[in-house]
């Protein structure tokens, strides 16, 4: 029993020395984006766009198909792969619908939406 009780103390030794590394990743990130000068809204604002122009973008020019190769795992059932596309888009749509709702206005966020 003094073996499985030293073996626990141990592990949460282990955890509580990762802990501190973990806030100061946290920290250095923050750093990083008060450095450039962006706020939190600008930045996932930015960070949305990287997200959603390249499926988009591809859409528009209807040439999804050609640059975004889909890739299924080897335990992928007889489904029909090209479901990813619609699915890609459907899962962007609905991460963007809350922002796309949003009231027109002339800022910069604003002519991107």
């Amino acid at each position: 029993m003094k073996r499985r009780s030293l073996l626990q103390l141990l592990g949460s030794i282990g955890v509580g020395a990762m802990i501190p590394t973990v806030s100061a990743k946290a920290d250095r990130t923050a750093l990083s984006i008060a450095q450039k000068g962006l706020n939190d809204r600008e930045y996932w604002v930015s960070l949305l766009d990287k997200m959603a122009a390249p499926i988009l973008d591809n859409i528009s020019k209807q040439q999804l198909r050609k640059i975004m190769p889909m890739e299924v795992s080897p335990v992928f059932d007889s489904r029909d792969p090209g479901v990813g596309y619609l699915e890609a888009f459907g899962r962007l749509m609905s991460g963007l619908a809350p922002w796309l709702a949003l009231p027109a206005d002339n800022s910069s966020e604003g002519q991107l939406r």
